[in-house]
């Protein structure tokens, strides 16, 4: 019969550590080489969540050996039982923070990419920040209200009440699953609406889906929980709540992965392109050479979907994808009466896909004076 799981505790406290760091000095090496990659908040919520997850999967460590966690209640010693309430406490608070900040990474993410190019994202961006931050504010005053005073979980002879601490517990951990299928969801409406072809757009809704892949760690965890039950600390809790505290360990670190897989997806193609094999394996595709129907993005433009139209009423110029394309048209440049828009005669000829890897975008012509129309959408 085992008697103990704290070996197993530390080696994988010990490689959720190592995950994030890892992910996010990648993430910040891949903004030191790319030189036209602008910070953005979705940077800085991950390199500020860092030393909240560290020390959320700290916490654990200091529960195996301070609290007698990964051994048989039976086998520990009644001061280390009292000491685990306290460590608990300092783990949810840590906990929460390091979950929020990645979902707001998230979220800034898509918006660096769909701010400009539909008027729907703008409020959806704006609910779905809000109920993030709301959800953070609730925990904390769950997680702080639980005993009250909060002293008292961990010193019975203090003055004070607790609540039960299965429905605090589990409550916003569902939320956060449901936060997380958002998030994952959320962009999905956008991505099929790019004039792209079906292939490519399956690609990227595959490729948006894997980098969020929190959400199967969110659900682990409610399970998990679920499976305890609320009479867990009333048995044989030290040893009941190990595989609930290993996913609930767990679902931060993967979140800081998950949302830096683009950037780090960057890093791998940026040296890769200074191999043969990895020039070989990056080549562009014949559909890449060929002209796409995507709308270039002014500040004039229908939902992101403007047509650009000399004024000689020549075709429709069309860039590939609207949505990475780094140099726009000025937003103070001044529209006539007309519809005239005098914008610069060069613009830039690449883009930035989901990876960060830049594409080039062929034989492109842009007029000094150009007519933003609205055309119906199909």
């Amino acid at each position: 019969m085992q008697t103990s799981r704290q070996e197993s505790l530390v080696v994988v406290s010990i490689i959720m550590i190592v995950i994030p760091c890892l992910a996010v000095a990648l993430r910040i090496w891949s903004i030191i080489i790319d030189k036209k990659y602008r910070m953005g908040l979705d940077d800085i919520c991950i390199i500020v969540a860092l030393p909240f997850v560290c020390g959320t999967v700290a916490t654990t460590i200091a529960l195996v050996y301070d609290g007698g966690l990964g051994m048989h209640k039976a086998d520990v010693e009644p001061t280390k039982l009292l000491a685990n309430q306290k460590i608990f406490l300092a783990a949810s608070i840590l906990d929460d923070i390091s979950l929020t900040l990645p979902k707001l990474s998230a979220v800034f993410f898509y918006n660096r990419i769909f701010q400009r190019t539909h008027t729907a994202f703008y409020y959806s961006f704006w609910i779905l920040g809000s109920i993030i931050v709301s959800w953070l504010v609730a925990t904390l005053v769950v997680n702080l209200t639980v005993c009250t005073p909060p002293s008292k979980a961990w010193d019975p002879t203090v003055d004070g009440h607790c609540r039960d601490w299965f429905p605090s517990s589990l409550g916003p951990a569902i939320m956060s699953a449901v936060i997380d299928l958002a998030i994952l969801l959320w962009p999905m409406p956008f991505l099929f609406q790019l004039r792209l072809s079906k292939k490519k757009r399956l690609l990227l809704v595959g490729v948006f889906a894997i980098g969020y892949c929190v959400l199967i760690v969110s659900l682990g965890r409610v399970i998990a929980l679920a499976k305890i039950g609320p009479d867990a600390f009333a048995g044989d809790a030290t040893w009941d709540i190990v595989s609930y505290v290993q996913w609930g360990q767990a679902e931060a670190p993967v979140s800081v992965l998950s949302v830096s897989l683009p950037r780090i997806a960057y890093v791998i193609t940026h040296y890769l392109r200074k191999t043969s094999i990895g020039r070989w394996m990056l080549r562009p595709s014949d559909d890449d050479h060929k002209s796409s129907k995507a709308s270039f993005p002014t500040k004039n433009s229908y939902n992101g979907h403007s047509g650009l139209r000399s004024i000689e009423g020549e075709e429709y110029v069309r860039l590939n994808d609207v949505n990475y394309l780094q140099e726009r048209p000025p937003y103070n440049a001044q529209v006539n009466a007309s519809g005239i828009l005098s914008a610069p005669t060069t613009h830039s000829t690449w883009y930035e896909d989901p990876t960060g890897a830049r594409r080039n975008i062929p034989e492109i012509h842009v007029k000094r004076d150009i007519q933003v129309s609205r055309e119906d959408r199909v």
